[in-house]
């Protein structure tokens, strides 16, 4: 189903067609979860994993739904926004990948309760969760409410907590808000895998969220050539336009130093969030490394990239890293990534 999405863009030559074909895939998952999935092969093998390992449709509509914007055929207007389709494709999948893994949990309760519950009994939901849970898992109710309210309920959801901890609190709540809403302002629902009723897997869910993101931006760069011969570009506007840069010049495949400085600040992000998803490593279940091992390859693209003196259109980049595959197994023995 992955790969299908990644072909409708360029598979189709009217909008209008591309988007039909995402509706048929939103209706099969739909059905899947009914457990009538159509009869059609990817759909059969959707199913059965469905059935398998819970996974949750939430991630699944969310990889579509992402899709389905990016048939506008334009390029991103900011570093941001590119990160945001990143989170809401490659993190999704990396989420499913966890939950295929045994690292899902139950975050749906809280939905659950609010649904039954209300919002006007918001502030007994807050009291129930924090005696069922304790302080210790205050960082994953903070990150769990503000994605099931949302910002909007951010002023509600601080007096409630100040109301429950006491003002002792104070410091390490308004930290903790911070946190939260650097990440969920890029991602709307990067943190329902936090695991709230026993298992702590927030660092697993940070480095999957880095590490989406990261291979978003990768896959970007790393498309760049392609996207140019089409004379089509998907860079971030605002780079471009701080260094100079047009869509022209990466459509002529130009190697100036202004194009190189756009990519280098593109690649400099990526590698900002690599390096942020590894320094959870020793936190991380080792059950879920294996999700992760994609950071080999996005690593070994930013080395070459760097050694190319951030000229997209070298040549180099073009050929395949043989030590790959060895190191990829050397992670994987490790049991790193």
């Amino acid at each position: 189903m992955w790969s299908w999405h990644r072909q409708v863009k360029d598979s189709v030559s009217q909008k209008t067609i591309g988007l039909m074909r995402m509706q048929f895939w939103k209706t099969a998952v739909e059905e899947v979860f009914r457990d009538e999935p159509p009869s059609q092969p990817v759909s059969t093998e959707l199913w059965r994993a469905v059935r398998k390992h819970h996974l949750t449709k939430r991630w699944l509509l969310r990889i579509i739904t992402e899709r389905e914007k990016d048939l506008d055929d334009r390029a991103y207007r900011n570093l941001q926004e590119l990160e945001t389709y990143s989170e809401n494709t490659q993190s999704s999948l990396v989420y499913l990948l966890l939950e295929c893994l045994g690292e899902s949990h139950q975050s749906s309760l809280v939905y659950l309760l609010l649904e039954c519950l209300g919002e006007s009994h918001l502030s007994s939901l807050v009291y129930l969760l924090l005696e069922c849970l304790g302080e210790s898992h205050l960082s994953s109710l903070v990150y769990l409410l503000l994605e099931c309210l949302g910002e909007s309920h951010l002023s509600s959801l601080v007096y409630l907590l100040l109301e429950c901890l006491g003002e002792s609190h104070q410091s390490s709540l308004v930290y903790l808000l911070l946190e939260c809403l650097g990440e969920s302002h890029l991602s709307s629902l990067v943190y329902l895998l936090l695991e709230c009723l026993g298992l702590r897997n927030v660092h697993a869910d940070h480095a999957a969220s880095h590490i989406g993101k990261a291979q978003g931006i990768v896959t970007c760069l790393r498309a760049t050539p392609y996207h140019s011969s089409r004379r089509k570009v998907y860079l971030p506007m605002d780079v471009c336009m701080l260094h100079g840069a047009s869509q022209e010049d990466f459509i002529r495949g130009s190697r100036e130093q202004k194009v190189r400085d756009v990519v280098y600040d593109i690649a400099s992000q990526a590698h900002v969030h690599l390096q942020h998803a590894r320094s959870f490593s020793s936190n991380v279940p080792t059950a879920a490394n294996v999700a992760f091992l994609q950071t080999v390859v996005l690593e070994d693209y930013l080395q070459r990239v760097r050694r190319a003196d951030f000229d997209v259109f070298h040549p180099s980049l073009k050929n395949r890293n043989p030590l790959v595959p060895f190191q990829l197994y050397l992670r994987s023995w490790k049991k790193t990534y």
